[in-house]
């Protein structure tokens, strides 16, 4: 399965939790075989390897904080078009938005062909995780509630979020009343 990872901060040489740990993904899924590429910001740097791509679209400042991407992003178009490009290109199978924001999971800009998933790391209370789980069906996420232990709760046609634990559809249904 061609498999790509988005997250817009990621640098090889990354000290910071997240991008370690999608770095060792990326790693972990190459040796099960499956080619696996990263998606992030440009501009590019002499550490790229062949399996990262920068987006062209966007450049982020060194350090980026929380407040530079809603100003980036004003509109989203560019980013979106050159997202659902570069997956058509790879003939990708599954994208995984390692973030809601910083992994583009509130804007989720693949093609109909590509399955999706977003990655969990840190529960989210701005506005683009607020708009995520309100957008319409097809374009949402799981939601994780806390009822003396973690769960997750499937909302049919959203997408799977990969994080902490996962859940299929079957264990899903066998945890009634859990939803949010």
């Amino acid at each position: 399965m061609r498999v790509v990872l988005v997250l817009l901060t990621y640098n090889p040489d990354e000290p910071a939790g997240i991008e370690r740990s999608v770095a060792s993904l990326a790693e972990g899924l190459r040796t099960l075989g499956h080619p696996t590429c990263i998606v992030a910001a440009g501009p590019s740097t002499a550490a790229d390897g062949s399996d990262l791509l920068r987006l062209t679209s966007l450049t982020l400042p060194r350090p980026a904080v929380e407040e530079d991407l809603p100003k980036l992003i004003a509109d989203p178009a560019p980013v979106e078009q050159e997202v659902r490009q570069l997956l058509t290109d790879r003939a990708v199978e599954l994208v995984c938005w390692v973030d809601a924001v910083w992994g583009l999971g509130y804007l989720a800009p693949a093609p109909a062909s590509v399955q999706t998933a977003l990655m969990v790391h840190v529960l989210r209370t701005d506005r683009p995780m607020h708009r995520e789980s309100s957008s319409p069906p097809g374009h949402g996420a799981y939601r994780l509630r806390f009822h003396g232990r973690r769960s997750l709760r499937r909302r049919p046609g959203r997408q799977r979020v990969v994080g902490g634990a996962q859940r299929s559809a079957a264990a899903d249904s066998r945890s009634p009343g859990r939803d949010a």
